[in-house]
């Protein structure tokens, strides 16, 4: 049975990976609709943070999605927009694991440090974008996890809650932070079932309806 937390635990999660890595709950987070319907939320009792999210079935058993999700240096094998990632000191997948992006956003260059800050095996785990060069990131925490459901279905979802400078650029950018969820789990869905990587625009093509 696969491990996920609920509303209370992931709110605790993102912002107190001491307490999250001691927690043991039975929920899923995109399962609570409260979580997927809250747009903009408090970090920590002071800081305002916009959320996106996306989730997408996969055809596949959720093992194979999570093989792709734990080879973090290599994110550049279905993130349509990253040119180049690798890992940032030594390998693998646990708690303080690091990489580097370089992105393509929007035709802008950006360069990011990613740094894991909680995991729970064969489910989720969620890093803290550290280091930013050319991207105006105040605070980013991402979520990625595969899921089971009642029906046997897997799912991939990605959860983004983030913050830019200026705030009102927090906004302004929602709808790319939405398209990026959406392409990501897209592109882990479609090499996972094709063992193939592909662009954002082709993606849209054959999954308009997703």
């Amino acid at each position: 049975m696969i491990t996920l937390l609920s509303t209370a635990s992931l709110a605790v999660l993102l912002t107190s990976p001491a307490l999250a890595e001691s927690m043991s709950t039975s929920d899923n987070p995109w399962e609570d609709e409260d979580l997927r319907s809250v747009k903009v939320h408090t970090e920590a009792g002071k800081r305002r943070l916009a959320r996106v999210s996306y989730e997408v079935p996969v055809d596949a058993p959720p093992s194979e999605v999570w093989a792709l999700l734990a080879d973090y240096g290599a994110v550049h094998e279905y993130f349509p927009s990253i040119v180049d990632s690798d890992y940032v000191g030594p390998d693998g997948l646990e708690a303080d694991t690091a990489r580097f992006c370089d992105i393509d956003f929007n035709g802008r260059n950006v360069h990011v440090k990613e740094r894991i800050t909680a995991i729970e095996d064969n489910a989720w785990f969620v890093y803290d974008v550290y280091e930013t060069v050319n991207f105006p990131i105040d605070t980013m925490h991402v979520a990625f996890g595969v899921r089971t459901d009642d029906d046997g279905q897997t799912w991939v979802y990605n959860i983004i809650d983030y913050r830019l400078k200026p705030a009102m650029m927090t906004g302004m950018l929602r709808g790319s932070f939405h398209n990026s969820a959406r392409n990501t789990v897209l592109g882990i869905k479609h090499v996972v079932e094709t063992d193939e990587r592909l662009n954002s625009d082709a993606l849209d093509v054959i999954y308009p309806e997703l």
